[in-house]
């Protein structure tokens, strides 16, 4: 396998391991506003 296509695979591996850490941190950021939320709306 040329170096090159090993490259873009590494490249490609990454982009994928942020683009699941980005939806994680969304996923808990909205959670949190919703928990939040919630806890609001029954507060009050």
């Amino acid at each position: 396998m040329p170096r090159d296509d090993m490259n873009e695979v590494e490249a490609t591996q990454a982009e994928e391991r942020n683009t699941n850490r980005h939806v994680l941190i969304w996923g808990t950021v909205l959670a949190i506003v919703a928990l939040g939320a919630i806890a609001l709306w029954f507060g009050l």
